[in-house]
């Protein structure tokens, strides 16, 4: 099961900090949208894997025996459900990571659901490739996804 994660006062003014100093990536889809929601994802993870935040482009989170992890990030206010998909974006498929790991993150970013993690390239032999603007079969709300970007479900994660 998904193990939640509460989002500290401290935490939150931490990300919020954080996320106002990281330029516009070249590849961000939401326009520098998503930079709190992915710091907060990171932190879960790194406190759910006890790893150590590296925040380079290929990888987020180094673990114990060097193992890179890749953190991929969504917005839900529902508690995720085993057919919803992991998602990430062709763009980001070449980034050298050993694993991705996967969270959803409250809008009200009190907290987040760390989900589950993935070796890189099981995740890429195993997801499903989607066009941008194609519906999201496996969401609970219809969802056109705002890039190409492969899936994979949530159930199928370690």
């Amino acid at each position: 099961m998904y193990r939640w994660f509460k989002l500290t006062d401290y935490g939150r003014a931490l990300a919020e900090k954080e996320a106002a100093g990281i330029p516009l990536l070249k590849d961000s889809y939401r326009e520098g949208g998503g930079r709190l929601v992915g710091i907060i994802g990171e932190l879960i993870v790194e406190a759910a894997l006890s790893g150590k935040r590296e925040n380079t482009y290929d990888c987020d989170v180094v673990c114990g025996n060097k193992t890179k992890i890749e953190v991929k990030t969504k917005e839900s206010d529902f508690l995720p459900k085993p057919d919803w998909n992991c998602t990430v974006y062709a763009a980001n498929a070449r980034q050298e990571c050993n694993e991705y790991a996967f969270v959803r993150v409250k809008k009200d970013y009190s907290g987040g659901w760390y989900l589950g993690k993935i070796p890189r390239q099981e995740f890429l032999k195993k997801a499903v490739f989607a066009k941008k603007g194609e519906l999201d079969p496996n969401g609970h709300i219809p969802y056109p996804f705002p890039a190409d970007c492969y899936n994979l479900l949530l159930s199928e994660l370690s």
